[in-house]
């Protein structure tokens, strides 16, 4: 299957075939070819520099690979691109790709859409810059989405964090804090924050 993982928003996967490709401004959205496995993680950011290498690090540490990162500057003011390039320097390798995109500030939608015409893997997992994701999140997903071909979507778990002294705290929903609606897909839409998925 040609799927999305966990978007943003929704935070669910959508079966989407690249033979299905809307027309942009520029003519093209997503290239028919398509590497077979492949995981296209696109991380928008803007003015992030004190959190993305985090982000970046919950990417490397997935156990799946190979995975291919495509960091779109949105036209920061800080050195949100100067860190991501460092980090990139360090951490690229054979299984994890990662390409750097410096845009004027168009905002978030546009960053995405610029990461997801550049994409060339088979999934697409958005991924908000001040986001961490579990280190074996990609591989039961891509799991799934390959043994199950009649599902369409693939949902994650999400939690709100923070991080303190280098320690981070989770806070799942628990019985005095529960979800504030029994479906999970309200919960995820209506939360705003840092989320561990």
């Amino acid at each position: 299957p040609k799927a999305w993982l966990s978007c943003q928003v929704p935070l669910m996967s959508i079966h989407f075939s690249r033979q299905f490709r809307p027309v942009t401004r520029n003519d093209h959205w997503m290239g028919e070819k398509y590497v077979e496995g492949l995981v296209s993680i696109i991380i928008p950011t803007y003015n992030r520099a004190s959190v993305v290498t985090e982000t970046l690090h919950s990417v490397y540490d997935q156990e799946y690979r190979p995975i291919e990162i495509i960091v779109v500057d949105d036209g920061s003011i800080d050195d949100t691109a100067e860190v991501v390039e460092a980090w990139i320097d360090e951490n690229e390798s054979e299984t994890i790709q990662a390409t750097l995109i410096r845009q004027d500030n168009l905002g978030a939608p546009v960053a995405r859409n610029r990461g997801l015409i550049e994409s060339q893997g088979e999934f697409i997992q958005y991924l908000d810059s001040d986001d961490i994701i579990g280190k074996d999140k990609l591989a039961s997903q891509v799991r799934m989405l390959e043994t199950r071909h009649d599902l369409g979507a693939c949902f994650s778990q999400r939690f709100p964090f923070v991080v303190t002294e280098n320690k981070v705290k989770v806070y799942p929903p628990t019985k005095d804090r529960p979800w504030k609606e029994k479906n999970h897909l309200i919960n995820l839409l209506s939360n705003n924050g840092w989320f561990l998925w």
